[in-house]
Protein backbone atom coordinates (compact mmCIF):
# COMPACT_ATOMS: atom_id res chain seq x y z
CA UNK A 1 0.00 0.00 0.00
CA UNK A 2 1.32 3.56 -0.89
CA UNK A 3 0.74 6.98 -0.11
CA UNK A 4 1.66 10.11 -2.46
CA UNK A 5 5.11 9.21 -1.76
CA UNK A 6 5.39 7.10 1.15
CA UNK A 7 5.04 3.00 1.33
CA UNK A 8 2.85 1.58 4.21
CA UNK A 9 3.84 -1.24 5.88
CA UNK A 10 2.18 -3.69 8.17
CA UNK A 11 3.59 -4.26 11.81
CA UNK A 12 4.94 -7.11 11.52
CA UNK A 13 7.01 -6.03 8.38
CA UNK A 14 7.73 -3.23 10.57
CA UNK A 15 9.12 -5.45 12.91
CA UNK A 16 11.03 -7.82 10.26
CA UNK A 17 12.50 -5.54 8.78
CA UNK A 18 13.86 -3.64 11.99
CA UNK A 19 14.47 -7.00 13.28
CA UNK A 20 12.89 -6.16 16.38
CA UNK A 21 10.56 -8.12 18.26
CA UNK A 22 6.23 -7.25 17.22
CA UNK A 23 6.18 -6.74 20.99
CA UNK A 24 8.34 -4.35 21.04
CA UNK A 25 6.89 -2.39 18.79
CA UNK A 26 3.70 -2.45 20.48
CA UNK A 27 5.56 -0.76 23.51
CA UNK A 28 6.90 1.64 21.23
CA UNK A 29 3.15 2.75 20.30
CA UNK A 30 2.27 2.47 23.98
CA UNK A 31 4.86 4.76 25.18
CA UNK A 32 3.85 7.62 22.07
CA UNK A 33 7.38 6.65 20.71
CA UNK A 34 5.73 5.34 17.53
CA UNK A 35 2.24 6.31 15.85
CA UNK A 36 0.59 4.31 12.91
CA UNK A 37 -0.78 6.34 9.89
CA UNK A 38 -3.74 4.42 9.59
CA UNK A 39 -5.68 1.06 10.81
CA UNK A 40 -7.37 -1.38 8.39
CA UNK A 41 -10.69 -2.77 8.37
CA UNK A 42 -9.27 -5.84 9.26
CA UNK A 43 -7.37 -3.81 12.44
CA UNK A 44 -3.75 -3.99 10.56
CA UNK A 45 -1.74 -0.75 11.96
CA UNK A 46 -0.01 0.54 8.87
CA UNK A 47 3.12 2.35 9.36
CA UNK A 48 5.12 5.22 7.10
CA UNK A 49 7.91 2.57 6.07
CA UNK A 50 10.60 4.97 6.01
CA UNK A 51 9.14 7.36 9.06
CA UNK A 52 9.16 4.22 10.91
CA UNK A 53 12.91 3.11 10.28
CA UNK A 54 14.03 6.13 10.63
CA UNK A 55 12.56 6.33 14.60
CA UNK A 56 12.84 3.08 15.15
CA UNK A 57 17.05 3.54 14.21
CA UNK A 58 16.91 6.64 16.26
CA UNK A 59 15.77 4.54 19.25
CA UNK A 60 18.04 1.77 18.46
CA UNK A 61 21.01 3.70 18.87
CA UNK A 62 19.50 5.94 22.25
CA UNK A 63 19.47 2.55 23.70
CA UNK A 64 22.79 1.60 22.50
CA UNK A 65 23.92 4.99 24.36
CA UNK A 66 22.30 3.12 27.58
CA UNK A 67 18.76 6.22 27.45
CA UNK A 68 15.55 5.74 29.31
CA UNK A 69 12.19 6.15 27.60
CA UNK A 70 11.75 8.89 29.15
CA UNK A 71 15.50 10.29 27.41
CA UNK A 72 13.84 8.26 24.06
CA UNK A 73 11.07 10.05 24.40
CA UNK A 74 12.28 13.94 25.07
CA UNK A 75 15.26 13.08 22.17
CA UNK A 76 12.52 12.19 19.68
CA UNK A 77 9.71 14.56 20.62
CA UNK A 78 7.10 12.05 21.18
Amino acid sequence: MKTKENTLIRMSALAEKADIAWSTLKFYIEQDLLVFEEKTKGGFRMFDEKKAMGILTRIKKLKEKRRTIAEIKEVIGA
